[in-house]
């Protein structure tokens, strides 16, 4: 299973994300999440290109113990490039 993470604000992960992530801002990442227990990997991703939240999400879970942790560079700007569909969520 493949846990698929957005490491942006809560406001900025309502406003649009990929369908069936998880929102767990950067500030947030911690050992033992129970949201993560169960992937075998780990996409994290936030905004596009020039932001640098993914990586520093991936490298924060890397650290602390996490494993196959993937870097999704290019992020929200690169999945509605090539069609992917974007989820709201009411507040």
């Amino acid at each position: 299973k493949v846990g698929v993470v957005d490491v942006r604000s809560p406001q900025r992960y309502e406003a649009g994300h990929i369908p069936g992530a998880i929102n767990i801002p950067l500030a947030t990442i911690k050992p033992d999440d129970d949201r993560l227990k169960d992937a075998d990997a780990i996409v994290v991703y936030a905004a596009g290109w020039a932001e640098y939240l993914s990586p520093a999400g991936a490298k924060k879970l890397l650290a602390i113990g996490y494993e196959n942790v993937f870097d999704f560079r290019g992020g929200l700007e690169l999945w509605q490039a090539y069609g992917g569909r974007v989820e709201k969520t009411a507040p």
